[in-house]
């Protein structure tokens, strides 16, 4: 909202209106992330082997899916990859079984890797984007985005557990009702029959290592190619990426396109504050029926994407 307020030809590399964070500090955070995740998967039973491969899988996909939000501003969700614990176990399970608390400290381990709900670095992406756009503070930036997440913990867990522990899981929406149940199958499948990968599999990774590369080289070499590497990947990638959002993104990028070639740069920053409008709104709709209908709860589902 402040940065609806600001002038969109105010220099954002101006003194007064940037303060980077160190990258030191960046760098310390994130070691201290993934101590933790390490740390809570060795306490739920996992070996140290199996453990650091999901969370090396975990930052290559923390990679990738920085580099589809900064380089391209696309809208993530997810971390850009299939389940990185059916990976580890298949791959490290090949040479070394696991056992069945290693199994399932796994499965908790790359579900919550790969769940929107509890792996929001697409989220935090998204946040430090749109402060960038408002040219806000990057430590402003970081606190209120500090804050909205203490928020929805605060607001979701005590709910959560309370429509757990009176109605029963099977009783709630149809979402939180039988998402248990892909968790529980998982664990099942990768303890009892362990299917390898297949030759179809590597073949098939390195068919799409060929294109990204191919799509790399030619948008190197020949400026007014018109297909981006990331944009193969995140076609295929992320969860939901094309199905539910693909459309909007394809609209946005029309808009943006048309405002470039037709008014240049002066009147795209003239109507960005706009789309920071439409931003900040939706937002603002999702949080005033989500407070509403937590005191007024509806029957179904209410969808407000």
């Amino acid at each position: 909202m402040i940065g609806l307020r600001q002038d969109p030809d105010t220099d954002p590399e101006s003194p007064h209106d940037r303060h980077p964070m160190k990258p030191a500090a960046a760098m310390w955070g994130i070691v201290v992330c993934l101590v933790v995740i390490v740390a809570w998967g060795r306490a739920a039973g996992v070996g140290a082997g199996p453990v650091l491969v999901t969370v090396g899988l975990y930052v290559i996909g923390l990679i990738v899916a920085c580099r589809l939000v900064a380089e391209m501003g696309l809208f993530a969700v997810w971390t850009p990859m299939f389940p990185p614990q059916e990976i580890t176990a298949k791959l490290w399970g090949t040479f070394s079984p696991l056992d069945q608390q290693s199994t399932t400290g796994l499965c908790y381990l790359g579900w919550k890797i790969q769940d929107s709900a509890s792996a929001t670095v697409a989220n935090v992406l998204q946040g430090f984007k749109i402060s960038d756009l408002s040219q806000l503070k990057d430590s402003s930036g970081l606190w209120l985005m500090v804050v909205a997440l203490l928020a929805a913990i605060l607001a979701a867990h005590p709910a959560s557990i309370h429509a757990i522990y009176n109605q029963g899981v099977y009783d709630l929406g149809w979402w939180p009702s039988s998402v248990g149940d892909d968790l529980a199958a998982q664990i099942h499948s990768l303890s009892t029959v362990l299917v390898p990968y297949k030759r179809e599999a590597y073949e098939a990774m390195a068919h799409g290592a060929l294109i990204v590369t191919g799509l790399h080289l030619l948008r190197t070499h020949y400026h007014r190619f018109p297909l981006l590497a990331f944009a193969y990947g995140a076609a295929l990638g992320p969860q939901f990426m094309m199905d539910r959002y693909g459309f909007s993104i394809f609209i946005g990028w029309c808009v943006k396109s048309a405002l470039l070639k037709y008014g240049g740069i002066s009147t795209h920053n003239r109507v960005r504050p706009a789309a920071l409008g439409l931003i900040c709104g939706n937002a603002c709709v999702l949080m005033f029926w989500t407070i509403v209908h937590y005191f007024a709860p509806v029957s179904g589902v209410l969808v407000t994407e």
